[in-house]
């Protein structure tokens, strides 16, 4: 079987996909057809096929043939109501021809050959022409159409490589399958089908390598017991639709989306099979359990009640919510932890711990900066005030020291005033009245206008105040 060369490579940046591929898959992982079967409606039912059954061609039921493609009908461009993921929400009748209409570009050859082996060696071109197809059925015009639009490219990749695969599968099953081993493998009389294609197609499966892979799908396959019942419609038409109908405008969460996805029409307290009813049953049970515990039923406990009972989420694909919708887009949720998710974990579990020590340390930096500014601040005021009462008690001693000095010297003077009378007294002075009022002002003053000297000075008292002996004169012969 021929894969592909060297040139033609897809590169999904080409044409601004958000993660259009699913490379992260390991190739025995089996498809997971969650939303729709059969969209495209070019097979007859599948045939189950293991060891213990033998499968009967002859009794097949004759198919009705490929759906006829309304979608986009004489070069009409459709308007319909699109979610933020880009999904197909309402008219529910244009809704089922917008699948239909990508089923079919899935199958055909032109665009997505069979005879390649994985999704991601496809070439670019056949993308290119494939999104020219889809977009120049669709109107545009419509603001609502338009803001959507890189939502609803990525949309359609994604429901085009899932078509793709379940194109290949049930041409395997119903042209591979039952000549397996021999000759009228090789012959595949669908119109649709390129027959060089077919043969190459043919010569990928009966490699063993191949035939291992398939094997453990159909093992894995065969471990799913839970079904949805939305038919053609997508979770978020369905979710859509039971807004209208409830008048709401707010999504229910994902457990709510479960149980309307899960029920039978008609029945809403009835489900589609065992499995989905014991789910509803262990969900309610830890619910209650819960509650009796005092626990407030939060949208995060909810999903938290979500993974415990249906599981944790894997490869980046979000359960209940349609195509596009990825892990960041749902709070709470909860997911796989791999070997390398574990090896990450730790490693942003310890780059989170020194960060958060880090923080620890700056946080302690600037505490310890904030309180020795406020330490300075506070030896500075405490200094200033230190100062200032030091220059008021400075004041306040140099005016006492005046007031003692002021009080020392009236009292020297009062004691010079009462010496110089007795001074005088014994000098043979008479008629001054030392004592008297007149004399020790002038005394005062006199003390007060003169220099200071050790010598004290003796005033010469005025003559008004009595008589002045005179020297005797020395008697000549």
């Amino acid at each position: 079987m021929s894969n592909y060369d060297g040139n033609v490579d897809f590169n999904y940046e080409d044409i601004d996909l958000d993660n259009v591929n699913q490379s992260q898959l390991p190739n025995n992982v089996p498809f997971d057809d969650s939303e729709t079967q059969d969209v495209g409606g070019l097979y007859n039912a599948q045939v189950e096929v293991n060891e213990n059954v033998e499968v009967n061609v002859s009794c097949t039921k004759k198919s009705r043939g490929p759906n006829i493609i309304h979608w986009g009908e004489d070069g009409v461009r459709e308007r319909i109501k699109w979610d933020k993921f880009g999904a197909p929400l309402w008219p529910r009748k244009k809704c089922a021809q917008f699948s239909n209409f990508i089923g079919s570009l899935a199958a055909d050859g032109g665009f997505y050959p069979i005879n390649i082996s994985d999704w991601r060696h496809l070439k670019s071109e056949s993308h290119k022409r494939a999104w020219e197809r889809v977009k120049g059925t669709i109107d545009w015009a419509d603001p609502h159409t338009a803001s959507r639009r890189s939502a609803i490219k990525s949309y359609v990749f994604k429901r085009l490589q899932d078509r793709w695969k379940h194109h290949k599968s049930q041409l395997k099953q119903k042209y591979w399958l039952p000549n397996q081993g021999k000759p009228e493998r090789f012959n595949c009389n669908l119109e649709l089908v390129d027959q060089i294609q077919w043969k190459e197609f043919v010569q990928y499966l009966d490699e063993e390598d191949t035939q291992t892979k398939a094997a453990i799908n159909v093992s894995n396959r065969s471990q799913r017991i839970m079904h949805h019942s939305t038919g053609t419609r997508t979770f978020p038409a369905v979710v859509h639709e039971w807004q209208v109908e409830n008048g709401v405008e707010e999504q229910p969460d994902r457990w709510e989306i479960f149980k309307l996805t899960h029920s039978k029409k008609g029945c809403k307290d009835q489900y589609v099979d065992d499995a989905s009813t014991k789910a509803v049953m262990e969900y309610e049970h830890a619910e209650e359990e819960r509650k009796k515990l005092n626990i407030e039923i939060t949208p995060q406990v909810r999903e938290d009640i979500y993974a415990e009972v249906l599981g944790v989420e894997k490869r980046n694909i979000v359960r209940g919510l349609g195509a596009g919708v990825k892990w960041r887009d749902v709070p709470y949720i909860h997911t796989e932890k791999r070997a390398v998710s574990k090896t990450v974990e730790a490693l942003q579990a310890k780059f989170e711990e020194q960060r958060l020590e880090a923080a620890r340390l700056r946080s302690e930096a600037e505490r310890e900066k904030v309180e020795a500014a406020k330490r300075e601040e506070r030896i500075r005021s405490e200094l200033a005030e230190r100062e200032k009462k030091m220059v008021e008690e400075m004041e306040k001693f140099k005016r006492d020291q005046m007031r003692i000095m002021e009080d020392n010297l009236k009292m020297v003077e009062q004691r010079a005033v009462l010496r110089m009378g007795q001074w005088m007294k014994e000098a043979g002075f008479s008629g001054i009245d030392t004592a008297s009022q007149a004399f020790v002002e002038q005394i005062t003053q006199a003390t007060s206008t003169q220099p200071q000297s050790n010598i004290p000075v003796i005033p010469t008292p005025s003559m008004q105040h009595g008589y002045r002996p005179e020297m005797p004169r020395t008697l000549t012969n």
